[in-house]
């Protein structure tokens, strides 16, 4: 413990400036700031974005290529939204192939258990629903990121930190 003391007070002295880890407000592991770290024109893609991957994944970092437009976070967020992107229409979907059972509450769940069981037929049909207003939102996201890493001149940059590396 005194060895992370001395080495942050070490890095304080050479003037490097340290972010108060802040989120989540339980038990803060990052720093994350949208209001005040965010472009305005950026702020409510980055919040639908944010939400919408809320809970799929560990690590917000792929949520501040709005904050530092850096090619290499955008080329992350691109990846892991696509994969979300892909669970969510899987989802959707829930083909009795991938996921044995009644694991998801896609279309083909949906009309196999409402024949049953009504009630919970219904339930897995809304559950369809929300998959299906999931995709698209994200799909929406994915097409206003792309529109501005596309913008902001983006692309040659990450073919040139890409054939660095």
């Amino acid at each position: 413990m005194q060895e992370v003391r001395r080495k942050e007070e070490a890095i304080a002295r050479a003037g490097i400036v340290i972010e108060e880890k802040n989120w989540p407000p339980f038990f803060p592991i990052i720093h994350h700031d949208i209001a005040n770290e965010i472009p305005i024109h950026l702020r409510t893609l980055q919040y639908v974005a944010f939400f919408s991957l809320l809970g799929k994944l560990s690590d917000p970092v792929f949520f501040l290529w709005g904050r530092t437009d850096s090619a290499i976070k955008f080329g992350w967020f691109f990846m892991f939204y696509l994969l979300h992107i892909g669970f969510c229409i899987l989802a959707a979907v829930a083909p009795p192939i991938v996921f044995k059972g009644k694991s998801l509450t896609g279309i083909l769940s949906a009309i196999d258990v409402v024949g049953d069981y009504t009630l919970v037929g219904i339930f897995y049909f809304i559950g369809f629903g929300f998959f299906c207003l999931e995709t698209l939102i994200s799909i929406w996201v994915i097409q206003q990121v792309y529109m501005h890493f596309r913008g902001g001149g983006k692309t040659a940059e990450m073919k040139r930190e890409a054939a660095l590396r």
